[in-house]
């Protein structure tokens, strides 16, 4: 059979995946044959058993739409993770071992890394493809939730089961890890010793018009900015006494300019993907149909709260971009390499905006004004009176709850 399926599709490299419950004389064949590439993918023994369980509890085994998704918690027994674990080892141990005694490799790979766009590409020249993926592949979606909590009824047994077992079990929801580097993300002034530690959807232009701006008033003709410096440029302006201060925005507020700003109206580019997943998963507007009334804005703008809330929960295979990554976490990855000053606030603009400018030494100038009025601008497409509904807000609390807690915001909708 696999002969025949191989000769089906000459064009193509073919591939199956073995679990521990298939025939073993196909395992055994496919390990001893020489021009079968094997590949192990492993996962936290403890994260596949309760996914295992949950998917024989709910019938499902692949999700490739969120909304098909079936949700329930299992039950965490220790014989039986033991008796699984037991097997599972049994079954690795006989993959490499038969791959061993054949004489061939095995490329074993972590279930994190399937996230990673170059171990991927890395996996296609094991096998011996010359194609190279541009893209993740996105029409997997991973399953069940991150955190214990959700998918396991009994979650006191099973931790302290894991303290009693040797490993650690998560005392919270795993935070999502951007690919952001906060040292190259800074940006400093040319003019003054200050430095801006910038969060998407927090009026990231408009401030550093600010700087620019007050550089000129100044007296300073280029006015320049520097961004992407290095550890040792940093220590040294932080030993000249550098002022550093970001800026942070209402999370619904927030959400709605990244989504107008960066999926809305924009054509295609960095976010075409989100784009195409939104028209796709949710069946709501393409791109390039979004902006064409208020009705379509509110339904894609409802598809993208969806999408963020899967991708930031792990669901998705698209990264978790900066721009909707909660900014309590993009705080935390700037404070790893200077401490903060200042974080103002975009609702208090104008006292917080003067307090960085007399903090910089600046000459006055009347720049908030402006600066408030670009803000806003980002609102005549979709007012706030239209959008910004208890319900949809409840959805938005419900993905950025650290930030809501940690940064001192309280629901703005109507009740």
């Amino acid at each position: 059979m696999l002969h025949k399926l191989i000769e089906a599709t000459p064009q193509t490299i073919p591939g199956f995946r073995i679990f521990d419950n298939h025939d073993r004389r196909v395992i055994d064949y496919a390990a001893r044959d020489a021009k079968c590439a094997k590949i192990i993918l492993t996962r936290s023994p403890i994260d596949s058993f309760i996914s295992l369980q949950i998917a024989q509890d709910t019938g499902q085994w692949m999700l490739v739409k969120d909304e098909n998704r079936r949700v329930t918690k299992m039950r965490f027994e220790a014989d039986k993770y033991e008796a699984y674990l037991a097997k599972r080892k049994a079954h690795y141990a006989f993959i490499r071992r038969a791959a061993q005694k054949a004489g061939q490799p095995v490329f074993e790979i972590d279930d994190e890394d399937l996230t990673d766009l170059s171990v991927l590409n890395g996996v296609a020249r094991f096998i011996g493809s010359s194609k190279v993926k541009a893209n993740l592949p996105d029409k997997i979606r991973r399953q069940n939730p991150p955190a214990w909590e959700d998918k396991v009824e009994n979650v006191d047994d099973l931790r302290a089961y894991a303290s009693s077992g040797g490993f650690t079990p998560p005392d919270t929801v795993p935070e999502p890890q951007p690919k952001f580097g906060g040292l190259t993300e800074l940006i400093a002034s040319k003019t003054f010793d200050a430095i801006y530690a910038p969060i998407p959807g927090t009026g990231m232009g408009e401030v550093r018009k600010v700087l620019t701006e007050a550089a000129a008033a100044a007296g300073d003709a280029e006015a320049k900015l520097a961004a992407g410096m290095k550890k040792k440029h940093l220590i040294r302006r932080r030993w000249r006494g550098a002022f550093v201060f970001s800026f942070i925005r209402h999370p619904a507020e927030r959400l709605h300019d990244v989504f107008i700003r960066r999926i809305a109206q924009a054509d295609a580019g960095a976010y075409s993907m989100v784009q195409m997943m939104m028209a796709r998963d949710y069946r709501r507007p393409g791109p390039g149909e979004m902006m064409s009334s208020t009705d379509a804005l509110l339904t894609s703008l409802d598809a993208f709260i969806s999408f963020v809330e899967s991708n930031l929960s792990g669901h998705t295979a698209l990264r978790v971009d900066p721009a909707w990554t909660p900014q309590s976490t993009l705080l935390a990855l700037y404070a790893r390499e200077t401490p903060i000053d200042f974080i103002g606030r975009i609702e208090n603009l104008d006292d917080d905006l003067s307090f960085v400018l007399s903090r910089m030494k600046s000459p006055p100038i009347e720049l908030a004004p402006k600066l408030k009025a670009s803000l806003e601008r980002i609102g005549h497409e979709m007012p706030k009176s239209i959008w910004l509904t208890r319900e949809r807000e409840t959805r938005i609390r419900k993905i950025y709850e650290r930030d809501y807690a940690r940064l001192g915001y309280d629901f703005i909708s109507p009740d």
